[in-house]
């Protein structure tokens, strides 16, 4: 508030006090009181008031900043009053726990720093020589890697893996990860149906390409152990918490972030959301359905931007294009806007014929930039769902699972093909 305004108005609440008797204003929403202020005086008091606070009228910001720091007033107060006595033993464990709760509430009401203006002249700043410099990161699927612009996936991106019900896209998901932690990247896994141990057994099913009874029987322990070494002298690492669906939004995946940061020292190179249409937004105001999940693909981008960090999630298709032979736009289960906000969507396509042969196509549904669904561009896959196992194949291998399956068929197929895309078929390199 200005200066004189406020000067003014504790010189006409003294004034007001001194005629009327203290806490006159305070009192004035108490009936009992009210019978004894004349009405003129009433007005007069309310004139006062509404005209010191008028520079603040309909200032919705104002408002909420007050409020913001009444709570978070509140809050310290409560937190530090409860763990007094163990802040003054010194106890490390409470120590971190005030700290955490401390940073959760001074982020009440933050602005994200990276909505900030950091562009610059084209002409009249232009160097010659100098671009951007992006830091892109492979997956093992060579193929999928030629189809992005920069030969891997880079912050903030967002990727989605679209594919129908039971289509293996949470195996894609753990194969990309268990294979970006060999190469020495740290993978935090979201999790929002599975449960955290699930995940963890399958992740380790995907290392050694076991089936479940192999894994859980104790018999491979001692070649799981030595793989696990393997893997951790390449620096990565892969961590699986739970996060119920529809309760938990990103704010939840930050703190628990932070957590790790503080205790273990760690933070991700990767997320993956398993999957991020089952996270709530942190705007809990949004009721429409499919503006939630657009506001929580927002959410997301805007965590890795912080984080210096890019992501994908499994998301499903509309029933429409459950047995579509390629997978496009017009599929994203939900909402259409996905497709806008996402930085790049590939779908894993498969006919009925491919499914019995154990294969796939994994093809671009759409890209901010990279190759677009109108190419001839995919990468084929060998499947075995039970031993967690996705494999990167040539055409010549899909081409020849298919065409045997083709030939055990009891009548003749109407217009089987082995093309892919109905176009001139994609050549070995």
């Amino acid at each position: 508030m200005d200066e004189n305004k406020s000067k003014a108005l504790n010189a006409a609440l003294s004034q007001i006090e001194k005629q009327f008797g203290k806490n006159t204003v305070m009192r004035l929403g108490d009936n009992t009181v009210q019978a004894d202020i004349g009405k003129d005086i009433k007005d007069k008091i309310v004139e006062t008031i509404r005209e010191a606070y008028e520079p603040f009228k309909g200032n919705g910001d104002f408002i909420r900043e007050v409020i913001i720091e009444q709570y978070q007033m509140k809050l310290m107060k409560k937190v530090f009053t409860e763990n007094v006595l163990d802040l003054k033993k010194g106890d490390s464990d409470v120590i971190k726990k005030v700290f955490l709760e401390v940073q959760k509430i001074k982020k009440l009401g933050e602005h994200d720093d990276e909505e900030q203006n950091k562009g610059r002249f084209a002409l009249a700043e232009f160097k010659k020589g100098e671009r951007s410099v992006i830091d892109a990161t492979p997956t093992y699927l060579k193929s999928l890697n030629k189809m992005t612009a920069t030969r891997g996936f880079y912050s903030p991106q967002f990727i989605i893996l679209m594919g129908p019900p039971k289509s293996f896209k949470t195996g894609l998901a753990l194969n990309l990860a268990t294979n970006l932690v060999r190469d020495g990247e740290r993978v935090y896994y979201v999790d929002c149906e599975n449960g955290e141990d699930r995940i963890l057994d399958r992740f380790y099913q995907c290392m050694m390409e076991a089936t479940w009874e192999e894994y859980n029987s104790g018999d491979i322990d001692d070649m799981l152990e030595e793989m696990v070494e393997r893997f951790k002298a390449l620096g990565g690492d892969f961590r699986s918490d739970f996060y119920p669906a529809h309760q938990k939004s990103t704010q939840d995946v930050e703190e628990a972030l932070e957590k790790l940061k503080l205790e273990h020292g760690w933070t991700p190179s990767v997320i993956v959301w398993d999957y991020a249409d089952l996270m709530k937004p942190e705007d809990y105001t949004i009721k429409e359905k499919r503006l939630k999940i657009q506001a929580v693909y927002h959410d997301i981008i805007r965590l890795h931007k912080r984080w210096g960090i890019w992501g994908i999630s499994p998301s499903q298709v509309n029933k429409d294009a459950v047995n579509k032979t390629v997978i496009d736009m017009t599929a994203f289960a939900e909402d259409f806007g996905k497709a806008a906000n996402a930085h790049a969507a590939f779908a894993i396509c498969g006919t009925e014929d491919e499914r019995k042969a154990h294969v796939r196509r994994i093809v671009p549904v759409m890209q901010r930039d990279g190759v677009d669904q109108s190419s001839n561009d995919c990468c084929f896959v060998r499947m075995d769902a039970a031993r967690m196992s996705i494999k990167e194949i040539k055409h010549s291998e899909w081409k020849e699972a298919v065409d045997a399956v083709i030939k055990l068929k009891p009548s003749k197929p109407a217009k089987a093909t082995s093309n892919p895309r109905g176009k001139t078929p994609v050549k070995d390199e």
